[in-house]
């Protein structure tokens, strides 16, 4: 092997390890939407406070703290960044299954967005470094991958652990007799994540940052560059963020509806999507790698742009049939055909950023972009929803709350991103005078 080849060889390892750590990530975020319904009734929690311990907790800090994890990003060590997160969000994990009320899971869930945040700041500067700028399309779009992955994981081994957990239960009755089984879900699903971060910790080394010697430049400040290219940057933040509304809101409470409306139990649920649904979208996430480096080839500075676009309508269409389907087989098959497209608009995200902004810039840029979607998708989606539910349409006609709620999210980002797509395109040619 050259090195030439070692060195890319190396390179995808990296991004298979990062894409990993996203997949865990998104299990940890996630798998609690499989839990809600015994969580509501051991805790008589209303849908609106459902919303706020799944995507509410979870989303503030998620969001909050991605900015001083940009910012760290930029200037320190980001595999060490990267170790200390997946560490720490997972522990935090394994505390959700000692909670014993609404504040204490409420606090272990803004414990776990602490961690989680530190990731996609790393993961974009890291992948920035380690391939060029024609490649890193297709090394985000399997990064990204790894939601669909963690997605499929975390409905599958929920479903399983509401399967098993009361035999589990009485095989350890010693050591586990105490807990719940959406309790045992959570301390499962903290070990992936920490054989993760060790691994991580002995395998990755720091890569050279390509745009500047660390030591011989001071690191530029964000927002003069924010003030010259918002409007280039806010159409692919704020049209993909409202992807995410859809896409946390489906994942948090599909599971609850498939309950309520069709009668299903979880772990069918979790079967289904998490067998079949979830890696059909992770196959659709590296596709959208490669189609926007295609598109690009062609001539479309608007690559990204326009794969975003295509993708929220693909999306949100497919997800309001899922929402409204006479049968849950039905809402099932939509589902499945929903997540083809499920992380189009997030790889969208990473690879329009990138190709806007200087690589001493991209980790406070993809920090803002993770603030805005946790707050928008993780925060203002749920919670939504669970407004809908509780104020208009009632509990038990949560399938209406979840079409409503994605209509207008589709809407509005589909506008969004057609509307600045001008700015988008001179933001680029720009960028390309300029190196990027």
């Amino acid at each position: 092997m050259t090195k030439e080849n070692f060195r890319t060889a190396y390179a995808w390892y990296v991004v298979g390890l990062l894409t990993a750590g996203y997949a865990v990530a998104v299990l940890d975020r996630i798998v609690i939407g499989l839990l809600l319904e015994p969580i509501k009734a051991q805790f008589q929690l209303s849908d609106f406070q459902l919303a706020l311990v799944s995507g509410g907790a979870f989303g503030v800090c998620y969001s909050v703290m991605a900015v001083p994890f940009g910012w760290l990003v930029d200037r320190y060590d980001r595999r060490l960044i990267a170790v200390i997160g997946i560490a720490g969000w997972s522990l935090a994990t394994a505390a959700n299954g000692l909670a014993q009320s609404f504040l204490g899971l409420f606090g272990a869930r803004t414990a776990v967005g602490i961690g989680e945040a530190s990731l996609s700041p790393a993961a974009a500067s890291l992948i920035g470094d380690l391939f060029p700028g024609p490649q890193r399309a297709k090394a985000y779009g399997v990064f990204v991958s790894g939601a669909s992955v963690g997605t499929g994981v975390a409905f599958f081994a929920g479903g399983l652990a509401v399967a098993m957990a009361e035999p589990v239960r009485n095989q350890f009755a010693s050591l586990l007799g105490g807990f719940q089984s959406w309790q045992i879900a959570f301390m499962l699903t903290s070990i992936p994540g920490l054989v993760l971060a060790l691994l991580f910790a002995l395998t990755v080394r720091e890569p050279p940052r390509r745009a500047r010697a660390v030591d011989a430049a001071p690191v530029p400040p964000l927002w003069p560059y924010m003030r010259r290219n918002w409007k280039a940057a806010a159409t692919i933040i704020f049209g993909v963020a409202c992807n995410l509304m859809t896409i946390y809101t489906l994942i948090f409470f599909y599971s609850s509806m498939m309950v309520r409306v069709h009668h299903w139990a979880p772990q069918d649920v979790g079967f289904w999507v998490g067998i079949v649904g979830a890696p059909i979208g992770g196959v659709g996430a590296i596709f959208t790698g490669w189609f926007i480096t295609y598109v690009a080839k062609r001539g479309r500075p608007d690559a990204p742009l326009i794969t975003a676009v295509i993708g929220t309508v693909y999306y949100g269409t497919w997800c309001v049939l899922a929402a409204l389907a006479p049968t849950g087989t039905w809402s099932i098959v939509c589902f499945i055909a929903s997540a083809i497209m499920a992380n189009t608009c997030v790889a969208s995200a990473f690879a329009g950023l990138a190709q806007i902004a200087p690589n001493e810039l991209r980790g406070r840029l993809i920090a803002f972009y993770t603030l805005v979607g946790g707050l928008v998708g993780l925060f203002i989606g749920p919670t939504v929803l669970g407004l809908i539910s509780d104020l208009v349409f009632g509990a038990a006609r949560l399938d209406l709350s979840l079409a409503t709620a994605f209509g207008l999210n589709t809407l509005i980002g589909v506008t969004i991103l057609l509307v600045g797509r001008k700015r988008y395109i001179a933001a680029v040619i720009e960028a390309r005078a300029n190196g990027v």
